[in-house]
């Protein structure tokens, strides 16, 4: 049987996810390297693809990229005091 998580350790999980997080310097260098990097492949699609549906697609697809891949930084790379998945 798979071992889930209590509703009790849901809440405070979620509480931790949707709270502000201060990330730490390691953390904010690499929110900033994201950000370059989505910002240069904006630019590609950009120029490469026809004005359609498809380049708003992409372009939607890259900006949720890089939202999440800024909450796993703000979220894991913080002296905030994480939520424990202990089950117990």
């Amino acid at each position: 049987m798979p071992d889930f998580m209590s509703k009790e350790q849901l809440v405070k999980e979620w509480r931790f996810n949707l709270s502000n997080h201060t990330p730490t310097e390691e953390g904010k260098e690499a929110m900033t390297k994201l950000r370059s990097a989505a910002k240069l492949y904006a630019e590609v699609l950009i120029d490469q693809c026809p004005t359609s549906r498809d380049l708003s697609l992409a372009l939607t697809a890259l900006e949720e990229s890089l939202f999440h891949g800024n909450a796993a930084i703000a979220r894991n790379l913080t002296d905030d005091e994480k939520p424990s998945r202990d089950n117990a």
